[in-house]
């Protein structure tokens, strides 16, 4: 049986992750429509990955992209995108390139249908969470009446892991025109998405980070996470030796749920068991999105900004908030 895995976040997150939009059109045989060269950059303090952030590290991460957009909806695009703190040691960059290719149909000027295809390329060495798949085939259906939106998007991936993903999102957006001077406008779009799945890229992910683990818990069952990082005993630290990737991803997520917590009184009573990858194979809510784009268009160029809220429906991963800014440029062909 195939296994499931969801993506949707925010719409600033899917434009620089997958670099595949839901592009609106007049209309789609409109002879003043034109084909666009569009080109991007952009800065994120942490990587989310189809409604997930690492467990382990924050992973910030820089973007270019380019794409082409023919007048028919046809679309290009390729993006290189490094991320930090994604290797094994939790610590290095580690890069990404992505191809994609896609069609938008809009009908009756309210409902779009975007198929597209992304292929993915990553470095050996590399643990994001997106490198558990190498390609990814993508549906969006969008709804747009005045102010308001709502779109669906389903993905099956394929690579380490395969499935096939469903997630919904909504989005009003505010919009000030000529607001400092001619041919600008200033656009807020606040913005809620869910993820639904069985997160099994975050568990690949898991396995990987916590190679050696369950080994460990079997000579340890109820050692702390905290008394194996402090401990004194010759065992132990001939243990922590020989896994030196496997410590650091154990210390690494102690001090972000520590980041994240009151105080040092829940990170301590964290047993090495409780680190061990999820075993969740029910299809079911992952997180809740909250996101609140800002972009300033002026002429051709584009500037952009988004505070973003991740909530994950688990209670070992903590909350996160993080930021991400762009710019870009477009023009016609």
């Amino acid at each position: 049986m195939q296994r499931f895995i969801l993506t949707f976040v925010s719409v600033l997150s899917i434009a620089f992750q997958f670099n595949l939009s839901v592009w609106a059109q007049k209309d789609s045989t409109s002879e003043d429509e034109k084909s666009t060269l569009s080109l991007e950059t952009g800065y994120a303090s942490n990587t989310n990955t189809f409604g997930n952030v690492s467990s382990y590290v924050n992973q910030p991460s820089f973007t270019s992209s380019i794409t082409y957009k023919h007048k028919t909806g046809a679309s290009l695009s390729f993006s290189p995108i490094f991320v930090g703190n994604s290797d094994s040691t939790n610590s290095k960059f580690t890069s990404e390139y992505d191809f994609g290719v896609g069609y938008s149909l809009t009908i009756w000027k309210i409902l779009t249908f975007t198929p597209a295809y992304t292929h993915y390329l990553f470095n050996r060495n590399s643990t994001s969470l997106k490198s558990g798949f190498n390609n990814a085939a993508q549906l969006t259906t969008g709804l747009s009446i005045k102010w308001w939106a709502v779109s669906v998007a389903g993905v099956y991936g394929w690579g380490q892991t395969s499935g096939f993903s469903l997630g919904p999102s909504t989005n009003a957006t505010i919009q000030f025109n000529n607001t400092f001077g001619k041919d600008n406008n200033l656009t807020f779009q606040p913005t809620v998405g869910l993820t639904l799945n069985k997160n099994e890229l975050k568990n690949l992910n898991d396995k990987k980070k916590t190679k050696g683990l369950e080994e460990l818990v079997k000579l340890y069952p109820s050692m702390t996470a905290s008394d194996f990082l402090n401990s004194t005993d010759p065992a132990i630290v001939a243990w922590r030796e020989a896994h030196p990737a496997l410590l650091s991803s154990i210390s690494n997520k102690l001090q972000k749920k520590q980041g994240k917590s009151n105080g040092k009184k829940q990170t301590n009573s964290i047993l090495l068991s409780d680190l061990l990858p999820s075993s969740k194979t029910k299809f079911g809510l992952t997180s809740i999105n909250l996101s609140l784009p800002v972009s300033c268009n002026i002429s051709n160029f584009s500037l952009n900004a988004s505070i973003q809220y991740n909530k994950p429906n688990n209670k070992t991963d903590p909350s996160e908030f993080y930021v991400s800014v762009g710019i870009g440029y477009s023009f016609g062909l």
